[in-house]
């Protein structure tokens, strides 16, 4: 790139994120909806403020931001929705209706978990419930994609097996310029890990498992994919969770070699695949899995809630937990807003649900924490390469959100997504607005000083 063309790119970078004016995690005052809430943009669906919306992805594109996620129309109604955003948060009104689109599921269950924006501009949603996984490809205006398909619609059936019911939750584009979507397929005795890989004209990418693709027996049954990532030799890394009984956790990571057999060289409890329970000793307690950073060294990263605080957790390249970070490959972050609290612990409680690395080579983790008021808002850490906290962001290297919004005074937030753009910290959640369990989606601008995040797929 020449001198002249980086002068431009850098210029267009600081015009769409506006100027760094506040100390890193400071709320953007040139973004938001409401002028008491500056750095908050508050969107609803339409439907009342006593349903309940929930949040999947945020995307930047160019000066605008799309928001991907569901909301809800009535008692058992649920639609896909889309909002367009201006740079400054504002609804883009030249889009749907004030700036939203919302769509009819494919099923009555169906809801988007995932959302990512090709080179084209187009929009790809990753919708579960319904059976198979289920992608819709939308145009830059919301409309269905009919260059796809005819339809706009790709259903990949894995049907293995049991029910054939097969449930994506992950969605990633590769540098390839490929889709790869992660989830379950039902099989028999137990469901198994699914992965497609599929072209932009939604068809299987030759080579790739059976018709593009590929599932992966292991000693437990994978609810959720949460991490996606593909390495540059093609290599597949999937991150996710199992839920059982209600105390049992188990967290995973598995690795795929470029056709979609399991990575024999990789994994600490089977061909290709590592678990870990948070409910093993020194530190027993429930588990809340989050999602997953892929490091140039092949290692992984992954993030969660247990035993009250957020962890930091750390797969070698092997798939051996790296023990250098901590006990069983752990290393927790007690954020404690609420400060000592015998009586109650969970007004301390910490989950971590996101993790990005900035280009510097901190790490920003985003989720919610409980603190003396019993209300959860958006929280975040940010670290030092070595995993330290960085006392340069908020009180410390951690810092609280709650904005207190809801009719009745029970006010909370959750995270559900963390975007860096150029001088800004992007936190996309949801807000309580009423009556119990109303919420709406809403995305939070925090200021941050660094230009680009780390670009490593």
């Amino acid at each position: 790139m020449s001198a002249k063309l980086q002068r431009t790119v850098l210029s267009l970078l600081i015009a769409i994120a506006g100027p760094a004016i506040a100390a890193d995690g400071a709320p953007d005052a040139g973004f938001g909806t409401d002028g008491e809430y500056p750095g908050h943009g508050f969107y609803s669906g339409h439907f009342g403020n006593d349903r309940s919306d929930s949040i999947a992805a945020v995307l930047p594109a160019g000066q605008r931001l799309y928001v991907v996620g569901n909301v809800q129309a009535g008692a058992d109604d649920y639609r896909m929705s889309v909002y367009r955003l201006h740079a400054n948060g504002l609804p883009d009104y030249t889009f749907g209706d004030a700036g939203l689109r919302t769509y009819v599921p494919p099923c009555a269950a169906g809801r988007v978990r995932e959302a990512v924006i090709d080179g084209a501009q187009r929009l790809w949603l990753a919708i579960a419930g319904c059976g198979d996984f289920t992608l819709y490809r939308l145009t830059a205006d919301g409309d269905l994609d009919t260059g796809l398909l005819g339809s706009g619609v790709l259903d990949i059936a894995f049907d293995l097996g049991g029910d054939n019911a097969d449930s994506a939750s992950k969605l990633t584009l590769t540098s390839a310029g490929t889709l790869l979507v992660g989830g379950n397929a039902a099989a028999m005795p137990m469901a198994k890990l699914a992965i497609a890989h599929y072209t932009l004209d939604g068809q299987p990418v030759a080579g790739f498992g059976d018709a593009g693709k590929a599932s992966l027996a292991m000693s437990i049954s994978p609810q959720v994919v949460n991490g996606l990532h593909r390495m540059p030799d093609g290599r597949i890394v999937a991150t996710g969770h199992r839920v059982g009984n209600g105390n049992s956790h188990i967290e995973y990571v598995a690795r795929l070699q470029p056709g979609g057999q399991a990575d024999v060289g990789f994994g600490a409890d089977g061909p290709g695949y590592s678990v870990y329970d948070p409910l093993m000793q020194p530190n027993p307690a429930g588990g809340v899995s989050g999602g997953s950073l892929l490091l140039h060294d092949g290692s992984i990263l992954r993030v969660g809630g247990s035993a009250n605080d957020y962890y930091l957790g750390r797969w070698r390249a092997d798939g051996q937990p790296d023990l250098m970070l901590g006990p069983s490959g752990v290393r927790r972050y007690a954020l404690d807003f609420a400060g000592p609290d015998a009586v109650n612990p969970l007004h301390n409680s910490d989950t971590a649900k996101c993790i990005v690395r900035q280009g510097d080579g901190k790490y920003l983790i985003a989720g919610q924490s409980y603190a003396a008021d019993g209300r959860r808002g958006i929280s975040l850490i940010r670290l030092l390469p070595d995993f330290e906290l960085d006392p340069s962001l908020g009180d410390g290297g951690k810092l609280r959100y709650l904005v207190p919004i809801a009719s009745n005074g029970v006010h909370e937030m959750n995270a559900a997504t963390l975007t860096l753009l150029p001088g800004r910290i992007l936190v996309g959640a949801t807000v309580a607005t009423g009556p119990s369990p109303a919420r709406m989606q809403t995305v939070a601008a925090l200021a941050n000083d660094l230009l680009f995040a780390d670009a490593f797929d």
